[in-house]
């Protein structure tokens, strides 16, 4: 579902998205996509840092005639940039699916948490000036474009969050946003569970994908409680999802990843 169906494939490597960095930082990153090669990923796109769940999912879910749940946008007030950044990937994450709704209300609600946690992990008026793009294309019911503008809107921080050597934060933002958008998925299939659309959660590389980017996170911020909770989680949710296509899923099991992720976002959320 999220590597093979998508084009999330390159927080390591970062490629052309982060040439502007250092010497030292550009060796760093040719081995960061080294190793994600050698992992079987193979990327070969630019990444699209903060997401888990291409808007295309989403999508097909509503196609199908399965309602996307939108989770209640809650704004964290934390001071902890790793609090922050975490927040901000489900932010972005459940920002799709308000798009993917056309509801002005909840969309407005997320790009304002969006904003305030770019904000306050120091990105510059600049690329926070997009968020006034945004809400005035939904004002106006230009669906169409806002997509487009949350994309651009996340890989302006990030990349923003790497020249400024906040790896750990765009890490973080990356990691809680994949597990939103599984969150998001398993959420709208046990509410409406189908057997059309119950093979689109299978992923054989998603929680490998994540071990080996939050393998890359300075220790003090690999001991925090929910940095803890991701890990810890990871080996059951690749049992539940490392599943060939077309596998037929249970909503018992949909329920399960359901579950793991509610537990860790909500942590996060504390």
């Amino acid at each position: 579902m999220f590597l093979k169906n998508t084009s999330i494939l390159l927080i390591a490597g970062l490629c052309t998205v982060l040439v502007a960095g250092n010497s030292d930082k550009k060796k760093s990153i040719s081995a960061d996509a080294a190793k994600v090669e050698e992992l079987g990923l193979n990327p070969t796109k630019n990444a699209k840092i903060f997401e888990s769940v291409e808007i295309e999912i989403l999508f097909k879910l509503s196609s199908l005639g399965i309602p996307v749940e939108m989770p209640k946008p809650i704004l964290n007030t934390s001071t902890s940039d790793y609090k922050t950044s975490l927040n901000l990937g489900l932010a972005v994450a459940g920002s799709l699916t308000s798009v993917v709704n056309k509801n002005t209300n909840i969309f407005t609600e997320y790009a304002t948490n969006i904003h305030d946690y770019a904000d306050r992990l120091g990105v510059e008026n600049t690329i926070l000036s997009k968020y006034s793009e945004m809400t005035s294309a939904v004002r106006e019911g230009k669906w169409e474009n806002v997509e487009n503008q949350i994309y651009e809107l996340k890989d302006a921080i990030s990349e923003r969050l790497y020249e400024e050597d906040m790896k750990n934060d765009a890490v973080l933002a990356m990691t809680s946003g994949w597990i939103e958008g599984l969150h998001i998925v398993a959420k709208s299939l046990d509410k409406n569970f189908s057997d059309n659309a119950k093979d689109i959660i299978a992923d054989r590389d998603f929680s490998r994908y994540l071990t080996y980017h939050l393998d890359t996170l300075d220790k003090d911020i690999k001991n925090k409680k929910e940095v803890r909770v991701i890990y810890e989680a990871l080996p059951k949710i690749d049992k539940l999802i490392n599943k060939p296509v077309n596998y037929n899923f249970s909503q018992k099991e949909i329920k399960s990843i359901l579950a793991i992720t509610t537990e860790i976002r909500n942590v996060i959320l504390k």
